[in-house]
């Protein structure tokens, strides 16, 4: 019996080892899948990443491109703003100089009035004006910005101070 109880023991470790050979076989070939599947799932796992990689990185183009466009409109706009201001002060002088045509008009009928009663001090203040139109460079050419009219009006009024100066001048003398 006892080798009976042997060969039936060996019988029953055999018949267990081919089963947990098979079964270890089993395991395996579901290890093997499991690890196919693992490395199927990395591989798109990284091409995943390598997509947002290039999503991230087109993106961050298309930031940079933004940037720069932005830069550009803010240097224009800055020019814009500089040549705003620019006409606007060109315009408050050109606005200043009409004020102060008007001023010596209005003084050019105030020294004819006053040649009657008073030539030689008359003659004086023609002179006076002339020389301050003169020191101040005032001429009609800084009036170019007004219409046709404006123009004659400025050149009419700067020629009337000259002709006015040279009036008083010659009837006082």
């Amino acid at each position: 019996m006892t080798r009976t109880n042997s060969s039936v023991i060996g019988f029953i470790d055999l018949a267990m080892t081919t089963r947990n050979a098979g079964k270890i076989t089993i395991v395996n070939k579901s290890i093997n899948r499991l690890s196919g599947d693992f490395n199927t799932a990395t591989q798109s796992i990284i091409r995943e990443i390598h997509s947002i990689k290039q999503a991230q990185l087109a993106t961050i183009a298309g930031l940079v491109h933004v940037n720069d466009k932005l830069k550009h409109l803010h240097a224009v706009s800055n020019a814009t703003l500089a040549e705003l201001k620019r006409q606007d002060a060109e315009a408050e002088n050109l606005g200043d100089l009409k004020l102060f045509l008007i001023d010596v008009e209005d003084a050019v009928e105030e020294i004819k009035s006053m040649s009657k009663n008073f030539p030689e001090y008359a003659a004086l203040l023609a002179e006076d004006l002339c020389n301050l139109l003169d020191f101040h460079g005032v001429h009609h050419g800084q009036f170019k910005r007004m219409d046709q009219d404006g123009i004659r009006w400025a050149k009419s009024v700067i020629q009337q101070v000259k002709e006015l100066e040279w009036n008083l001048k010659e009837n006082w003398r």
